[in-house]
């Protein structure tokens, strides 16, 4: 990049995926601690969780597209990197979608149960067990994808950084999380061992 400008605003953009990409692996992280929660308490934190999710997708989103039609558009392997946070984007939204899906599957609404108090406890009794896995698989579910989005930020960061003549945009606490990928000549260097 040529101006200062050009490349203050990459690095602004740089930092501003970073700071997504903890935001994301945060709230993962606390949709991940529901896991043990009772019903009151998925309920109340995982409706929160999910309004805050789509305010970081929102974010995400608007980061897209100030990429996409800004100087970024114009550097040789911006179009594998917006492709690749299209892809993010999408797996933000379907992160969100398990957190109301985990909300939504509250084992314990009683509505429609038998009058006999016998009969509602042994029925109450089933749905949470039944229920209980629903909300577990939901709440597994979209952490993992949060975590993948983080991961993605992160990367995505590191190549806007890349493209502005630097790495120091990109912090290595946020990279220090991701997980490496072996290469082909990692798998090669293994098979001759």
């Amino acid at each position: 990049m040529e101006s200062p400008t050009t490349t203050n605003r990459l690095l602004d953009l740089s930092q501003e995926l970073t700071s997504v990409s903890t935001t994301y692996a945060f709230t993962g992280d606390r949709v991940r601690s529901l896991k043990d929660s009772d019903s009151e308490e998925i309920f109340t934190q995982g409706t929160r969780l999910f309004l805050a999710s789509q305010q970081i997708n929102a974010k995400l989103v608007a980061l897209t597209r100030a990429l996409a039609t800004g100087p970024y558009a114009e550097v040789p392997e911006s179009r594998r990197v917006l492709a690749e946070l299209t892809a993010i984007v999408a797996a933000a939204s379907s992160g969100s979608a398990f957190i109301a899906s985990a909300v939504a599957s509250d084992p314990l609404n009683t509505i429609g149960l038998p009058a006999s108090p016998e009969d509602a406890k042994s029925m109450a009794r089933v749905r949470q067990e039944e229920g209980l896995d629903d909300v577990q698989g939901a709440l597994a579910e979209a952490a993992d994808r949060l975590h993948l989005v983080a991961t993605g930020c992160a990367h995505a960061a590191f190549a806007v950084a890349r493209a502005a003549g630097t790495t120091a945009a990109a912090p290595q606490s946020a990279l220090s999380t991701v997980p490496s990928v072996p290469t082909q000549a990692d798998a090669s260097s293994s098979r001759g061992r």
